[in-house]
């Protein structure tokens, strides 16, 4: 008893509030995800099409009437109005309730995955990951990742090294060494098979992922996703032989991983490849 009283008089207390802080705060970014996903539809939709972003506001693709604002509450308008427009009850995409869940739980994550802080790191995880949802349904939709995404995120990338959340040599080497090897297996590719074997979309995108997540992440995504991808190749190859299929999902995906898990990874891998040694 009196050892029992010992190490619960030297806990650290954590109070109420710094747990319902907490809390509040994952629900408030939850909110603010699920917000900039709704926006981030009209991206997806809008961008490779060359239509504005800003006007018009959100309308019904078959009667064309405007939606207001009280039919476009993130998540809650879609389930309130049955995924239908409210004047001639044409079905909306599913996907846009998918699309603004999937954001504002992947900004909950960066929050965990951060330690409950409010930093740099958070901002530059939250933005990496906005970015990669749109190249992720964009390149799904249209097989293509557009420069007007993929270049403004390398310069986010060496923009937030410099500001020291991971060493800039290591984020130029990554931009560098990522962009230099995806070109040169697209043109070997090309070369000897006289067709594109991989897009250039994909090429400035892993220059992305190599400024943010610096050269150790980009081979990370890399070999990961080259996995994923013949993984589901090898399940799915009767619809995927022989035809285009868009690899920068499976760049996203793994960079997503890397960003969120790839540290606790890769010392789950070094502690199991050690204990073979």
């Amino acid at each position: 008893m009196e050892l029992y009283n010992q190490i619960i008089n030297n806990l650290p207390y954590i109070s109420v509030e710094y747990y319902l802080s907490r809390i509040l705060f994952s629900l408030f970014l939850f909110f603010i995800g699920s917000c900039f996903g709704s926006f981030f539809n009209v991206i997806i939709y809008r961008l490779p099409i060359e239509k504005s972003i800003i006007k018009p506001s959100s309308y019904c693709f078959k009667c064309l009437k405007p939606i207001k604002f009280y039919d476009n509450i993130p998540l809650l308008s879609y389930l309130v109005l049955g995924g239908k427009c409210r004047h001639c009850q044409t079905s909306f995409s599913s996907r846009y309730f998918w699309v603004e869940l999937l954001t504002g739980f992947l900004y909950v994550i960066c929050f965990v995955m951060n330690h409950y802080e409010i930093n740099i790191f958070l901002l530059k995880n939250i933005l990496f990951i906005s970015y990669g949802v749109i190249i992720f349904f964009i390149d799904i939709d249209h097989k293509l990742i557009l420069d007007k995404i993929s270049i403004p995120l390398i310069f986010l990338g060496i923009l937030f090294a410099l500001l020291g959340t991971i060493t800039i040599k290591s984020s130029l080497l990554g931009a560098i060494s990522g962009f230099m090897l995806f070109y040169l297996i697209r043109w070997v590719y090309l070369k000897s098979k006289g067709i594109e074997g991989l897009g250039g979309g994909d090429v400035k995108y892993i220059a992305a992922v190599g400024a943010f997540l610096g050269i150790s992440g980009m081979l990370f995504v890399i070999f990961f996703s080259s996995f994923f991808a013949i993984i589901l190749s090898i399940i799915f190859r009767r619809r995927t032989i022989n035809q285009e299929f868009p690899f920068g999902p499976y760049l996203v995906f793994a960079s997503f991983t890397y960003l969120l898990f790839g540290e606790a990874l890769v010392r789950w891998y070094l502690n199991l490849f050690f204990s073979f040694v």
